[in-house]
């Protein structure tokens, strides 16, 4: 036997059910090594690291903060942590539309004045969510620059007014930094009511990985 482990199911947000379950699994270990075995065990993952060092044993597994993404919302101003992912794509077309003009299925979005629209070729197919319709930004040129219309399979719309000498094949930043702003994983996680983690894993294996 090499190893013994159990998973936290609230390490984020219960202290009581937490130290629970690391009761019942300290007594499981205790009754494995008084027959005589050896082993490491473990159970702490990303919120139990920093947030109950009672449970860091032999080992620790932390998960999603190796990848800068926050294990939890209430330590977001304790816990510095730096995201390794972006999410990158480039302005497909820009097309001038005049006010009155709707945007995408359903015509939700409709133009109120004369707007510079560019597509970007990323849907819900890619992992990028239809909840974020008309409610997320993307960087461009440097510029939170608002999502319109409804999310496709595999194309959204961007109003980039705010980026007015933004071209075709300019980066568009779904997730990352760009020029002193920044998108994280976890805004958008907050828009779709969901956590940071699920909007990582969402991206499609298709859409190429490029290590930096």
């Amino acid at each position: 036997m090499e190893g013994l482990y159990s998973h936290l199911a609230q390490a984020d947000d219960s202290r009581s059910k937490t130290f629970a379950q690391l009761s019942r699994f300290a007594r499981l270990a205790d009754y494995a090594r008084s027959k005589g075995l050896k082993f490491l065990s473990h159970i702490a993952n990303s919120p139990a690291v920093f947030r109950h060092k009672e449970t860091h044993l032999d080992l620790v597994r932390p998960g999603v903060c190796l990848y800068g993404v926050e294990p939890f919302k209430k330590y977001e101003k304790t816990v510095k942590l730096r995201p390794v992912l972006s999410w990158k794509t480039r302005i497909a077309f820009i097309k001038e539309i005049p006010a009155g003009r709707s945007i995408s299925y359903g015509g939700h979005f409709t133009s109120k004045k004369a707007t510079r629209i560019a597509v970007l070729p990323i849907g819900y197919a890619d992992g990028y969510d239809r909840l974020l319709s008309d409610r997320a930004n993307v960087l461009i040129n440097g510029q939170l620059c608002p999502v319109v219309g409804n999310v496709t399979m595999n194309m959204i719309m961007i109003d980039i007014q705010k980026a007015p000498s933004a071209k075709e094949g300019d980066e568009a930043v779904l997730i990352g930094e760009q020029g002193q702003k920044a998108i994280k994983a976890q805004d958008l996680a907050d828009i779709t009511d969901t956590i940071g983690y699920e909007t990582v894993c969402a991206i499609s294996d298709k859409i190429p990985r490029i290590p930096i």
